[in-house]
């Protein structure tokens, strides 16, 4: 089984036992990214509202816990991927799995 991961596709799988190539998408992930990129940029342009570039304050308990939200959902999406990978795996019982590049 071979691996080649990305970010429009998670992950595209294919073996040589003649499945069918996998895609797992990465859309959400990305979308989750976005979300939480866009809520961090409110949070700090309210926080550093009025202030010069080096004074003040840069971060809060609010964005730190927007941090550990978002660290959370894209840790669950990656643990759901790598065991849909591994039950597939298993499935087709294959032995070794190759990530990146097969040299």
């Amino acid at each position: 089984m071979s691996i080649d991961l990305g970010i429009e596709n998670l992950a595209t799988i294919v073996t040589n036992t003649g499945m069918k190539p996998v895609l797992v998408k990465g859309k959400h992930v990305k979308s989750v990214n976005q979300y939480y990129n866009k809520m961090k940029s409110h949070f700090t342009s309210v926080l550093r509202q009025g202030k010069q570039t080096n004074e003040g304050l840069f971060t809060s308990k609010r964005i730190e816990k927007l941090h550990q939200k978002r660290y959370l959902k894209i840790k669950d999406v990656f643990h759901k991927a790598s065991y849909y990978i591994v039950k597939l795996a298993q499935e087709e019982e294959v032995c070794k799995i190759v990530i990146g590049q097969n040299k």
